[in-house]
This record gives structure tokens, sequence and C-alpha cells, in this order.
């Protein structure tokens, strides 16, 4: 029997569409890495780690595209996509290193994509910003086109599982 691998039902799959350099995901925290190709997939709690003089492009669903550089871990919290109404909701986490995301494509009002960093998290619609998490105490975030919404990160709160009840309490923060 030959078993094939498919992504969970109503998650929206990240895809690696550049890889330069030594790329590594890690599928879990505490799981070893391994090597990324060019067309690896990234699920819910998959960590990407980038070497020195290495550089990654991961394309999320139709609306936003991550350039991560060169000694950046990032951490993909929530990937949800509904396959009957389209609706995405992304949770990434930057935990170190600098990248830029570029929301290609206008979100709905139903959508969410938010960034977490060490020391804040951003809401995001229709956008293009970058990240510098190399001080974890200070990240910086800069709008290069649109508009971010930024408050300082609750660890308490956005560090759970994205479900209704904390969805609605990060909405109000």
């Amino acid at each position: 029997t030959i078993a094939c691998s498919q992504a969970p039902k109503n998650v929206n799959v990240a895809k690696l569409i550049q890889v330069d350099g030594t790329v590594e995901i890690q599928k879990g925290e505490g799981a070893s890495y391994s090597k990324a190709y060019l067309g690896s997939e990234l699920l819910p709690e998959y960590i990407l780690k980038t070497g020195h003089d290495s550089r990654t492009k991961v394309q999320i669903g139709e609306r936003a595209v991550i350039s991560v550089e060169a000694n950046s871990v990032v951490r993909m919290r929530d990937l949800k996509r509904d396959g009957t109404t389209g609706q995405e909701n992304t949770r990434i986490e930057f935990k170190s290193g600098k990248s830029m995301v570029n929301i290609t494509k206008k979100l709905s009002s139903q959508d969410s994509f938010d960034v977490m960093t060490p020391s804040a998290v951003a809401g995001v619609r229709g956008t293009e910003f970058l990240i510098d998490t190399e001080d974890p105490a200070n990240s910086r975030i800069a709008v290069t086109k649109g508009a971010v919404a930024v408050r300082k990160r609750i660890a308490a709160i956005d560090d759970q599982p994205q479900d209704q009840g904390s969805a609605a309490v990060r909405e109000a923060l």
C-alpha cells in the first residue's frame, strides 16, 4: 500500500517558491531539521530556518508572499483556509532575523493575517512591510506600503491556539 501525504482539511498550505543557500524545516517544536527544497510545504507549527548567506520566499495561499532573509527563524502558527468560503486566517511568528511580508491580494473583512515578533503583534490587511527581530526585545516593523496595526505582544493571549474566544480577545486589543 502506498500512502500519499496530503494537507489536513481547512489548512492553507505555505510553499517555498524560492530557495537560495541553506534553508531548513522543522516539523514542529523538538523535531529535527531537514533540508528544504523549492516546492517544500509548510504546515501549522512548522519552523523555517535560513542559514548564513541564505534566503527563501514563501507563498501563503493566494494572498501573501514572505521573503525570509539570512539567519532567520519563522514559525507557521496558524494557516487556516475555509474550503467553502475561501476565508483565510494566518498567524506567523517571526522569532529572529529579517523578513519582508507582501500581501499580494487584499484581505476581505473576514480574513486575518497576524504577524508576531518576540515583542509585538501586527494585524495586516493589504500591505507590504519589513520585520526586524535581530534584537528580540525591540522588534521593528517598517511599513513600505499600506497600513499595519501594531501592539505589544502579550504571551498569555498571543501564544494560545487561534480559536473564536482568543481571536475575539486579540481583536479587542
